[in-house]
């Protein structure tokens, strides 16, 4: 998984997607030349239930076995710096911005009460 020549980054858009799944996988993305990420999508579950977002991040030299950190990020719905985003009974459609990111890796983490849910999340990034 990679960034496009666009700085597009399709990370996931399905359902049924299962507690602590790591995007795009446990190692995350390689940020390179990207200190500048967006984020947009939605998170969707049923009732009784919840989805949380969050992005992660390090500057260890081997993402395998990395100390990941959870990182903040504007919330442009709110205008809010967060750590999370969450949905508990219903559907949160969120957009997101890292700004001056100064991170080798970042992943993104789904942790879930849901059985069922649809998670569909969209990445840009800029130099």
């Amino acid at each position: 998984m990679s960034w496009n020549s666009a700085g597009d980054w399709s990370v996931f858009d399905g359902i049924n997607v299962p507690t602590g799944t790591l995007f795009p996988n446990a190692s995350g993305i390689a940020l390179g030349e990207y200190h500048h990420i967006s984020l947009t999508g939605s998170l969707i579950d049923g009732v009784g239930e919840t989805t949380v977002l969050t992005v992660e991040a390090t500057n260890d030299e081997n993402p395998t076995t990395a100390n990941w950190v959870t990182i903040y990020g504007y919330d442009s719905r709110v205008h809010l710096w967060v750590n999370l985003q969450t949905i508990t009974n219903g559907t949160l459609v969120f957009a997101w911005d890292f700004d001056y990111v100064n991170y080798k890796y970042a992943r993104l983490r789904i942790v879930t009460t849901a059985a069922t849910n649809t998670v569909i999340i969209k990445a840009r990034g800029r130099t």
